[in-house]
Parts: C-alpha cells; sequence; structure tokens
C-alpha cells in the first residue's frame, strides 16, 4: 500500500466516523488537514512521476499518465463519497461556510501545480511523439525537426489546456458538492 493510499483510507476512516453535525464540527480541522494531505499527496506523486519519467519504458509512462489523467485521481471517488454521505447528515449548518472557504484556500494551489505539470507531462510526451513520427516519416532532421516540435508544442498547448479545463471541472463539481453541503436537503 502506498503512502497515498494510506492517507486515502485515514481520510475515508475518519470522514465514515462523523455522524452528526456537531462530529463534523469538533473534526473541522482534523478534515481539512486529511484533505489537504491527500491533494499534497497526489501532487507529489505527479512530481515524482515527472522526475522519474525519463527512466521508465514508454508502456510504464503510458500507463501512470493515465493514471494522473484520471479526473477523480487527485480527490479519490472514495473520499467524494464519504463527502456526498456527509451531504444527507450535515443539512443546512452556518459551520459548513467556513468549512468550504477553508477548503477552496488550502486545495486551489494543489489544483493549479497539478495542471502546471500535467502539461510539462503531456509536453514532453507529445514531443517525444511527434520526434518518433517525423523519423518514422523519414524527415529531414534540421528543418522537419523544428515542425516536429512546432506541433508538438501546440499539441501540448492543447493538452494544457484540456488538463486545465478538467481541473477546473473537478473544482466546479467539488464546488457544487460543497454547496450542496451549505443547503442541506433543502427542497426550497
Amino acid at each position: 500500500m502506498t503512502e497515498r493510499d494510506k492517507i486515502i483510507k485515514q481520510t475515508v476512516s475518519r470522514l465514515q466516523a462523523i455522524q452528526t453535525i456537531d462530529e463534523f464540527i469538533a473534526a473541522r480541522d482534523e478534515i481539512l488537514d486529511l484533505v489537504e494531505k491527500v491533494y499534497k499527496s497526489g501532487l507529489d506523486n505527479l512530481k515524482a512521476y515527472f522526475k522519474d519519467m525519463f527512466s521508465m519504458t514508454p508502456e510504464q509512462q503510458k500507463e501512470k499518465s493515465m493514471e494522473f489523467q484520471d479526473e477523480n485521481y487527485l480527490l479519490s471517488t472514495e473520499v467524494m463519497k464519504e463527502f456526498e454521505r456527509l451531504d444527507n447528515v450535515l443539512g443546512d449548518h452556518e459551520s459548513i461556510e467556513s468549512f468550504i472557504a477553508g477548503m477552496k484556500k488550502r486545495i486551489e494551489p494543489y489544483l493549479e501545480e497539478a495542471a502546471e505539470y500535467m502539461a510539462k507531462i503531456m509536453g514532453g510526451f507529445m514531443g517525444d511523439m511527434m520526434g518518433s513520427i517525423a523519423g518514422a516519416m523519414g524527415m529531414e532532421k534540421a528543418d522537419d525537426e523544428s515542425r516536429a516540435q512546432t506541433g508538438a508544442s501546440e499539441a501540448a498547448e492543447k493538452i494544457q489546456k484540456e488538463i486545465q479545463d478538467k481541473l477546473a471541472a473537478q473544482k466546479a463539481e467539488l464546488d457544487e458538492k460543497m454547496a450542496r453541503l451549505r443547503k442541506g436537503n433543502d427542497p426550497g
């Protein structure tokens, strides 16, 4: 079990133990710390991958990069399920507002940095792929390598935008779920 898996398990276990609003209020800071650890561990894994990716086989690189591209990677589905359960437990309580603001403040830097690393990973991956394609097509090195790099750069920019859009969508989804925590099950 990886360190990240342990952190996720600890976070889920702690969230599962919360059954009342009073327990939530008492554990508020601990929950914020745990959720921050989940995001930080995800970013740390992303950084480690970026550092070690060139010592991996192309298959290992692809497998690992696909793991990071999963929209549920930074905040696991297990943690999100527990937040959804808490949505039903907590209802509309004034402490939810400050919790949501605290969570946003803590996780936003991780989301932004993760987007930068994903863009770098994808840029390197696209550059290697474009160079391989150019070589396979028998293009002349100097001029065509420049064109391949330009294509890779454009592809990397496109991928970076897609990643940023995905992370923005994740953030919006989290914001929506946190807003539901604020409102509880109040239909009106």
